[in-house]
């Protein structure tokens, strides 16, 4: 296991992981950046992370995502956390 730092600011993060991976995408991929999201020039955008991480991982590998919109969007804690636990699978019992 390993991880290659990039650099966002200098050139295309897409750019670059596609450049190191030769065009196939990483295994595996988390945005971790969330709702604040802003450009290399300083520009807020919200859809960036989450499509830059799309762009740059295979078609068959994992993304996971550790940024939460949530609470900007207006859902509660406990409607978040059931929706995330339904989709993997597991009963949501969340209990804060």
């Amino acid at each position: 296991m390993g991880a290659t730092p990039v650099n966002a600011l200098e050139k295309e993060a897409v750019d670059q992981i596609l450049n190191l991976t030769h065009g196939k995408g990483t295994d595996r991929g988390c945005e971790c950046v969330g709702y604040q999201c802003r450009d290399r020039h300083g520009h807020e955008a919200n859809h960036l992370t989450m499509n830059n991480l799309v762009a740059s991982t295979k078609v068959t590998g994992g993304i996971g995502v550790v940024g939460d919109a949530s609470r900007p969007l207006g859902h509660s804690k406990q409607e978040t956390t059931k929706k995330i636990y339904v989709r993997v699978g597991a009963i949501a019992n969340p209990t804060k």
